[in-house]
């Protein structure tokens, strides 16, 4: 191979790899960006009710994305379609309807 191939190779690797850095990054901030934007809400609105309501501390930032974090797992909507949910319940009616004629 000769030397400017080379490289142009080493070039192409070095773009490739800028890309994905960047990509990576880029991804990284979004997602940092979402998590502030849902932390900020969940901090204001409980330092604004539940310490005078229950007697609670008030929330850090900090505490307020953990909250957030935390129920987003716990409380995050189903994959699952409309159709799917129908079918599932159609068939149980169907399953406790043929136990009661039986």
């Amino acid at each position: 191979m000769s030397n400017r191939n080379s490289e142009s190779v080493l070039d192409a690797v070095i773009s490739f790899v800028g890309v994905i850095v960047a990509s990576v990054v880029a991804v990284g901030g979004i997602a940092m960006l979402i998590a502030v934007c849902s932390a900020f809400p969940v901090m204001i609105l409980w330092n604004a009710v539940i310490p005078s309501m229950f007697g609670l501390s008030e929330l850090t930032f900090w505490s307020a994305l953990y909250l957030s974090l935390l129920c987003q797992c716990l409380f995050k909507a189903s994959t699952l379609s409309k159709s799917d949910i129908t079918e599932a319940v159609v068939k149980a009616e169907e399953k406790i309807s043929a136990k009661k004629f039986k």
